[in-house]
């Protein structure tokens, strides 16, 4: 393979790719996964695009180009592998990773500053006591918090988005009137408070235009301490247009694997059956907040597999305050959650798009929140306002970073991956 001066057309290079990876492929022997992810990569990439067919459409050009900068996390991969399996002697390992470290730099910057592979470190597992633990050779005593793993993964995150057309945003921390949710408490900042989820803000992007918006920033929930549980913590979510619960799931099955988690089986467990085998009853026959709540942590979730990735989805309407309901059943909310090793990572709705409906949620949160002698927030008009303009049908998701650091590192408490906890 060669490589000429920096303005060499990226749809020759993705050919020459493509044939590499299949060759090099061969020495990966009991490394399947990445070696399956190697050939997907390479088969993906639409060979007339990248000959530069004159029929070739823009929207043929721009997904060869999502493919091409997804393709050099690949390339990490593999450049990873070579050093650790030491598949090939050190002479040719160095040639191979210089190779690597180029084609990544040109598929990912196709000109530009490029992506630094060498930073980048493959995730391996080990199996200890039924729980999965992604190692590193960077981590150790030498990083307690596990910063280097964390560093890696809101990189690859945030690859993962700007390679599938979204854009990051950032929305205030401080707000005039957070969510009003009835068990969700935000922390006082002067006469105003700090935001809980950067949710009502991005929805106010979308109704703007914005179709495929994503976010990574701090939140703030008053009286949440505990092991799984930290006042102030760091939330992904992302917001696309056109889709719904079930094309956010499709979303963070290919980001979990783009972060390193291993392939393992994915059950969807609708909540009622979950509460019928564990709490012995039905939540969306006949909801009751406080006994659901209860039962949920003291009876399901510690039920839940610990060996696969388990969705509790279509909650009952009532434990989805910002949920489009269920077409067909409306006793259900759209809404799933997603657990790893029993822990909860994410939670994804059918964002609710009436102005009417979620007016009305509010009040009743509003009127339950007053009956709790908790706080009761003003509404967001902006919000509501945002509504009634129009916001298009979609599908959104808080993903927890720290939780899915802890569940990388195999840990069992925040403690092991936030840094100065009080």
């Amino acid at each position: 393979m060669s490589f000429g001066h920096e303005k060499l057309d990226v749809y020759r290079l993705s050919l020459d790719y493509a044939a590499w990876a299949f060759k090099f492929c061969e020495t990966l022997n009991g490394h399947r996964n990445a070696r399956d992810q190697i050939i997907r990569a390479s088969q993906s990439i639409p060979l007339n695009i990248a000959e530069g067919n004159a029929k070739a459409t823009e929207g043929d050009r721009r997904r060869f180009f999502e493919i091409a900068r997804g393709s050099a996390l690949e390339c990490a991969a593999a450049q990873d592998i070579l050093h650790v399996c030491g598949a090939l002697d050190r002479e040719e390992n160095e040639a191979k990773k210089v190779m690597l470290n180029r084609i990544a730099s040109m598929l990912t910057g196709l000109g530009g500053r490029g992506y630094i592979v060498k930073e980048v470190r493959e995730a391996y597992q080990i199996r200890q006591g039924g729980i999965t633990k992604f190692d590193s050779e960077s981590d150790g005593d030498s990083d307690p918090f596990h910063l280097r793993l964390r560093s890696r993964t809101l990189l690859t995150l945030r690859h993962f988005f700007h390679s599938r057309g979204f854009i990051e945003v950032e929305t205030p921390v401080r707000l005039p009137c957070p969510a009003l949710e009835t068990h969700i408490d935000a922390e006082p900042s002067g006469d105003w408070f700090l935001r809980t989820s950067p949710e009502l803000h991005m929805k106010q992007l979308l109704a703007a235009g914005f179709e495929r918006i994503f976010q990574i920033g701090p939140c703030f929930r008053r009286g949440e301490r505990g092991e799984r549980h930290h006042p102030e913590f760091t939330m992904l979510e992302w917001y696309r247009a056109g889709t719904d619960y079930l094309g956010i799931l499709d979303d963070t099955k290919a980001l979990l694997a783009a972060a390193g988690l291993p392939a393992r089986p994915w059950e969807i467990l609708p909540v009622s059956e979950a509460f019928q085998r564990w709490a012995g009853w039905d939540p969306a026959e006949r909801y009751d907040a406080a006994r659901f709540e209860l039962d949920l942590v003291d009876k399901v979730e510690p039920a839940l597999p610990r060996d696969r990735a388990v969705v509790l989805i279509d909650y009952p309407a009532e434990a989805a305050a910002l949920s489009r309901r269920k077409p067909g059943s409306p006793h259900l909310a759209e809404r799933w959650e997603l657990y790893l090793n029993g822990i909860e990572i994410a939670n994804s709705y059918s964002e609710l798009t009436d102005p009417v409906e979620q007016r009305r949620r509010f009040e009743q949160a509003a009127h339950e929140r007053a009956a709790l002698d908790k706080p009761v927030y003003a509404m967001d008009e902006a919000f509501l306002a945002a509504l009634e303009a129009g916001m298009p049908p979609c599908g959104g998701i808080a993903l927890g970073i720290d939780r899915l650091a802890m569940v990388l590192a195999g840990a069992t408490s925040l403690d092991a991956v936030i840094p100065f906890r009080e």
